[in-house]
């Protein structure tokens, strides 16, 4: 087997063993407004907010943002004390921003008894969750069998089970297009090794989850982290005409192209909301809406509140030329309205795992 097949599968492994970034214990102080600190640049203001306790409790395994409508929502993870399993936090930003966090009760026989470990979780507009769910001990030993659950505020569950070609990958993303469309994405180990002629190692299925029926299976798209909005249009990079473009899932034809003033952003980056995307690179945040030409730099990297590549461990110092500063935006939330307003979710360091929500705004 060839270099890249066993470079995949270290990456795809890593990912689900130890999910997204855990944060330290190391909460700033706050103010009377919940706000860390504040620094004003030109147009572009900038606040830290406090984020959900959960987000720097020492409990806390690993943690999701999901993108809805109005505000972002976070689904922790929690270890339980003298206990092999798990518990579940979901923390729902308010709209003075401010978190209001709320145990779920998850932890019924199945997932308790198998000591069931969170990989992905998506949620839609009815609060409707639906989690992917593997064993950690199997995941430790290379196995990669998962488990789609569709969860209840009760507590109750309920396997979900669905006929695709896809059944030989791993599923290991899912999303909300809509209220009832389901986006499932499967690793297909397989593919690295014995069809090189692949766009992409993934299989994404389009579910129906009204009717419980598969519409569409589409194995030329990348993984789309927020990529996707209900109409199911993604964005892709194209690298040679040097564009961000959007398509529907399961077409060909590009619906929009914004050309790119400097480097490319990487698509699992982008995020779509309504009809602007926005991303980040080395050099800023862009953004530009679908009617437009062309992407345009929103605020320079020198504006925006990001981690001091100087105070790097020695371990990290080998790597200091590779380190950019997209590398420490975990996440952005496009605030509805304002066109300039939006939320990152931003790691304090390079070298550790604590983050804060920054507000960014005019």
């Amino acid at each position: 087997m060839n270099k890249k097949y066993y470079l995949y599968i270290g990456l795809i492994l890593s990912l689900l063993l130890f999910g997204c970034e855990k944060a330290e214990n190391n909460q700033a102080d706050l103010s009377e407004r919940n706000i860390v600190g504040q620094e004003t640049e030109t147009e572009i203001k900038s606040e830290i907010l406090e984020g959900p306790k959960e987000l720097v409790s020492e409990f806390m395994v690993r943690y999701f943002t999901i993108h809805m409508k109005e505000r972002p929502v976070m689904i922790f993870e929690m270890k339980e004390k003298q206990s092999t399993s798990f518990s579940y936090v979901i923390s729902r930003m308010q709209d003075d921003y401010t978190w209001k966090s709320e145990k779920l009760d998850w932890n019924n026989a199945k997932i308790k008894k198998k000591s069931l470990s969170l990989l992905s979780v998506a949620m839609n507009e009815r609060n409707e969750i639906w989690g992917v769910f593997a064993s950690s001990q199997a995941l430790q030993k290379g196995k990669t069998n998962t488990t789609l659950i569709k969860l209840f505020s009760d507590g109750k569950s309920e396997e979900v089970q669905m006929k695709s070609a896809s059944d030989k990958g791993l599923l290991q993303n899912i999303i909300f297009a809509s209220n009832n469309k389901l986006v499932l994405q499967y690793f297909i180990i397989e593919s690295l090794s014995n069809d090189e002629d692949r766009n992409s190692p993934y299989d994404t299925v389009v579910y129906d989850t009204v009717n419980e029926k598969i519409l569409l299976e589409d194995n030329s798209v990348g993984f789309l982290g927020q990529n996707i909005d209900e109409n199911l249009v993604i964005c892709d990079v194209d690298s040679e005409n040097k564009c961000v473009t959007g398509k529907k899932i399961g077409e060909k034809i590009s619906e929009f192209a914004l050309k790119c003033e400097n480097e490319l952003p990487t698509s699992y980056s982008i995020v779509k909301k309504d009809d602007t995307i926005y991303y980040m690179l080395d050099a800023g945040l862009y953004g530009g809406k679908v009617t437009e030409k062309n992407v345009k730099k929103i605020i320079s990297s020198e504006k925006m509140i990001l981690p001091n590549k100087t105070n790097l461990s020695e371990e990290l110092k080998q790597y200091s030329d590779s380190i950019t500063n997209d590398m420490a935006i975990a996440s952005i939330y496009k605030v509805p309205g304002e066109d300039k307003e939006f939320l990152c979710l931003t790691k304090k360091g390079y070298d550790t795992q604590a983050a804060q929500w920054v507000h960014y705004y005019e």
